[in-house]
């Protein structure tokens, strides 16, 4: 049911509970290729577990067999606010506003336990039937690195076109940059365009 940079989601069956779920498997090839790959994908796990929270998605299991690790998370009925963009151009602003309302909730509990996502975009927040919008993807969070958090700020990693600049610089960040990354999304709902394009990714 989706596909990121390091992961492939899957749509399946909870045979115990017998209820839909999705699992979240690290791609074959970023295992083998990333020493790192698998603590990444270990910590995006244990971050989603404390995060309970209604515009989060839950994680529900998770198994670290170094050969074919995944996370079990709860299974979101529903579209991205990106499949609303393709699908109609722009979204209504008091409905766009209503989703960013909501991923803001969800950022605001990550923020009280020090976690920056890192990654907040359209692709990345999944709208239910009821409307509920739910965050997802916490492939490039940290934790504490505004206040120089143990090894030092990470690379400059996320998706350009929402990116705030000290993140782009590879720079300490904090929950602003998510705040900033959101205000982008919101602009690409209400206008049905990025705010801002070049010619170039350093553009």
């Amino acid at each position: 049911i989706g596909q990121g940079g390091a992961g492939v989601v899957y749509r399946a069956l909870h045979t115990k509970l017998k209820s839909p779920v999705a699992v979240k498997f690290l791609r074959p090839d970023v295992l083998s290729g990333d020493a790192g790959a698998l603590a990444r994908f270990t910590r995006e796990a244990q971050l989603l577990a404390q995060l309970v929270h209604p515009n989060v998605v839950r994680v529900l299991d998770y198994e670290d067999d170094p050969a074919r690790p995944f996370v079990v998370m709860e299974y979101v009925d529903g579209v991205s606010a990106a499949d609303l963009i393709r699908q109609s151009g722009r979204v209504a602003p008091d409905r766009a506003a209503d989703i960013a309302v909501q991923v803001l909730d969800g950022l605001d509990a990550a923020r009280r336990i020090g976690v920056v996502h890192r990654d907040v975009k359209p692709a990345n927040v999944l709208i239910t039937r009821d409307g509920t919008a739910k965050l997802v993807d916490l492939g490039l969070a940290v934790v504490g690195w505004a206040d120089g958090g143990a090894g030092g700020p990470p690379a400059a990693e996320g998706t350009v076109a929402y990116m705030a600049p000290e993140q782009a610089l590879g720079q300490p960040v904090d929950h602003r940059a998510d705040q900033y990354s959101l205000g982008c999304t919101l602009y690409h709902l209400v206008t049905g365009r990025l705010p801002f394009v070049g010619k170039s990714t350093h553009e």
